[in-house]
């Protein structure tokens, strides 16, 4: 093969020659002690045997190590010694190596969370991580970032408007301990990071400081308290995507059926509802929407590259720039595309984070623990 070593090969060597050395010990050594004859023929046997060896460790050393073939065919032949079933006989033979080939993930999962009532507790997470269960086909190490946002400062305009978290005392502690909660809970879990940041965020700064941290060329992003509760075909998705680039950009996970959806401040238009390329393809269906939510969806990180670029600098959910009038127009390149056909949904379940206390959480935990494509999933996981 152009370009590989070559490999000493061992031809013809019989395992009996090194006996044969102790019959020359016998007949031109008469002369010495039995003691001394005795350690001559220790001494021969033993470099015999050493010199066999050496010859196996040189051929291992072309064996390829850790990331796969050293050559570039994957079907490189080595030689090696190796013994025939007939005989003592060692003669050089062919093995083929095949690389080991480590998968690189496709796909990231970005959680976006912050201080809710139910903090420190973390029983939302762990149901909406124990619901990723229901993303058919997403690889089991597929790296997962939960974003912890900080809180605002006390008096500020959202913490008075939208009654955001403010930095009191309580809430600083609180917030810590729910990342430390976080931490431990995922500490054995290498494919988890978790990320809290020492100053707010708002929704488009957490979700661009994720995305610095991920290779992959796929991404969820995925909303605290949104829980998926039916099956997503996950490699349809890929599939799809990659047959498809200029057309499903965006996939999002109704909480409601997807016709009351269209019908929506988010979401009507006239592209609501109408089937385009993707419509049914690769045994899923999608259906086209001119609007842009933040509620989960799947996308490329280009994708979110583009949409980052238009935000900028300022402090804002990105629907409440992706979702106007300017874009909606333009809903062929920006608008997404529903998971599942006209009539289907809903995906996810909202547990309402903003305002849900751990009681409340407890029970709905219990109930879809209790559902039987939620049991039979978890059942069947690797998780």
């Amino acid at each position: 093969m152009d370009g590989s070593p070559t490999i000493p090969s061992v031809e013809n060597k019989k395992v009996d020659d090194v006996l044969e050395n102790f019959q020359a010990v016998q007949t031109f050594s008469p002369a010495l002690p039995t003691s001394s004859r005795l350690l001559l023929i220790l001494a021969i046997f033993y470099f015999g045997i050493l010199h066999m060896n050496m010859v196996t460790k040189v051929t291992k050393n072309y064996l390829p190590t850790g990331g796969g073939a050293t050559t570039t065919d994957t079907t490189a032949i080595v030689t090696a010694a190796a013994k025939e079933d007939t005989g003592t006989l060692i003669k050089a033979v062919e093995l083929p190596v095949f690389p080991i080939q480590s998968l690189k993930e496709d796909t990231s999962i970005i959680i976006i969370s912050c201080l809710t009532p139910s903090a420190p507790d973390i029983v939302m997470i762990d149901m909406l991580y124990d619901s990723l269960v229901m993303l058919e086909g997403l690889s089991q190490t597929a790296p997962i970032i939960i974003a912890i946002d900080n809180l605002v400062e006390e008096g500020s305009f959202y913490a008075v408007k939208h009654n955001y978290p403010s930095s009191t005392v309580e809430n600083k502690e609180r917030l810590e301990a729910y990342a430390q909660n976080l931490r431990l809970r995922f500490k054995d879990d290498k494919r988890v990071s978790v990320l809290p940041y020492v100053a707010w965020q708002m929704h488009n700064h957490v979700i661009n400081k994720a995305l610095q941290l991920v290779d992959t060329k796929f991404v969820y992003i995925l909303q605290h308290d949104e829980i998926f509760k039916k099956s997503v075909n996950h490699t349809a998705m890929v599939k799809t995507m990659e047959e498809h680039p200029d057309v499903l950009r965006k996939v999002e996970f109704n909480r409601e059926n997807n016709t009351d959806c269209n019908a929506s401040y988010w979401f009507r238009g006239e592209l609501a509802c109408k089937e385009d390329e993707v419509s049914y393809v690769n045994k899923a269906s999608f259906t086209k929407t001119c609007g842009w939510s933040d509620q989960c969806h799947f996308t490329t990180k280009e994708y979110y590259g583009e949409v980052l670029a238009i935000l900028g600098d300022r402090k804002i959910h990105p629907e409440s720039v992706m979702n106007r009038n300017k874009f909606k127009k333009n809903c062929k390149y920006w608008g997404a595309h529903f998971y599942g056909n006209v009539t289907e949904g809903s995906f996810i379940q909202h547990v309402n984070g903003r305002f849900i206390k751990n009681d409340a959480l407890g029970k709905i935990k219990d109930e879809n623990g209790k559902l039987p494509v939620i049991k039979a999933a978890l059942s069947n996981s690797t998780r």
